[in-house]
């Protein structure tokens, strides 16, 4: 749809422009579970016909400086792709480990994935892959990434 299309023009913009540093990253003190925590009840009230999700939080530290705008954006990408990219009956699992000095989020579906070849290129935001170039049988056993953050 335009909105997707919108948005996804904006992560663009918004990254480059952090990549260039015409924009200023602004790190505030965000309490990660409860923030991983309101994506998934935002997806689960807005779409109640998504896969189940679970998710596991594991450690003690909560609060890390990071750009608000910079890990919803992340988050949530990652998020609408496992939805929007593995069948309707399967699971979502969602992972947090907290560290005294970073967290590490992990958010795995069981989708087709991404063909081994093309890995490489998936962070470079002027590629685009045609649908089935996404899939590949032996990418079926291959685990979706995650993102690392640290600050």
């Amino acid at each position: 749809s335009i909105e997707k299309m919108i948005k996804f023009l904006e992560d663009i913009v918004l990254l480059g422009k952090i990549e260039s540093r015409m924009i200023d990253i602004n790190y505030e003190k965000l309490d990660i579970p409860s923030f991983v925590d309101s994506i998934i009840k935002y997806y689960r009230t807005s779409r109640p016909d998504i896969q189940e999700i679970l998710y596991e939080n594991e450690g003690n530290d909560k609060y890390f400086k990071i750009d608000l705008n910079l890990i919803n954006i992340i988050i949530t990408r990652l998020l609408s792709n496992a939805i929007n990219y593995s069948s309707k009956d399967s699971i979502i699992n969602i992972s947090l480990n907290t560290f005294p000095d970073y967290f590490k989020i992990r958010i795995q579906d069981f989708g087709d994935g991404i063909d081994p070849e093309k890995l490489e290129e998936i962070f470079n935001p002027y590629n685009q892959f045609i649908k089935n170039e996404f899939s590949s049988e032996s990418a079926k056993t291959t685990q979706s990434f995650g993102a690392w953050l640290f600050k």
